[in-house]
């Protein structure tokens, strides 16, 4: 093996954990949702959640990408990874303020 498909390896292993913790984080959001009871503010926790499951399906494609020796920049990847990322980030923040209890 060569240097750069170590460090393409070690990318798609990378983006396969960020898959996998989109998903672990969406179901607490769900999670979140159901515990407080199904009313108009659980509005925001379900798309956070849908944004993150989002995010694991683009994580997975970047995976697999990088897997198959396509190693073309990934900025847009990374683009919608971190708008999203920040986007929950102020989701959880408001629901943490408004819900402290959970």
């Amino acid at each position: 093996m060569t240097a750069p498909t170590l460090a393409a390896e070690r990318t798609a292993l990378a983006w396969r954990r960020t898959a996998v913790a989109a998903m672990g984080t969406s179901a607490l959001f769900v999670h979140e949702t159901v515990v407080t009871g199904w009313r108009a503010a659980s509005a925001a926790p379900v798309a956070a959640a849908l944004g993150l499951l989002a995010l694991a399906v683009v994580s997975y494609v970047r995976n697999r990408s990088l897997r198959h020796g396509h190693w073309g920049h990934g900025t847009a990847v990374v683009a919608v990874t971190t708008i999203a990322v920040i986007g929950v980030a102020i989701v959880a923040a408001v629901i943490g303020s408004v819900n402290p209890l959970f």
